[in-house]
């Protein structure tokens, strides 16, 4: 099975959305570490990673 990343949803593309949400993720996995490294949880740092690797192994597909 293969993802139409140049499908048009809500006016622009599944790539489009799948950059923004890399871009959340990024911003995730930054502030999770920041807060790691200040003696919080883990957590948000795990999640912005998880969703910046599955950006990053789905959007990696050459357009056509």
């Amino acid at each position: 099975m293969r993802l139409d990343l140049d499908r048009k949803i809500a006016g622009r593309t599944v790539r489009f959305w799948g950059l923004a949400l890399n871009l959340v993720g990024n911003v995730l996995l930054l502030h999770g570490a920041v807060r790691y490294l200040a003696g919080a949880s883990m957590i948000e740092l795990a999640v912005g990673a998880g969703i910046t690797g599955v950006c990053i192994a789905v959007l990696s597909v050459p357009s056509k």
